[in-house]
């Protein structure tokens, strides 16, 4: 099952949500504005460093020369 939106769409691309967009949506939440599967709640316990790991993860695999 889908939890969530593509990490694909452009929305979320690095040019259109900044790394400190990105810390914000994980540490705040986000309302489900663009998504029909509802708010996305925050998450308090992933530390500065881990939400860093995880960003370079979303980042690496939105690369399109990944899949070329």
């Amino acid at each position: 099952t889908i939890a969530g939106p593509s990490l694909h769409l452009d929305v979320y691309r690095p040019g259109n949500m900044s790394r400190k967009a990105f810390h914000h949506a994980v540490t705040q939440g986000v309302k489900a504005r663009r998504w029909a599967f509802g708010d996305m709640p925050p998450t308090r316990e992933l530390n500065f460093n881990e939400i860093e790991t995880i960003a370079r993860y979303v980042r690496e695999i939105q690369n399109p020369s990944r899949y070329e």
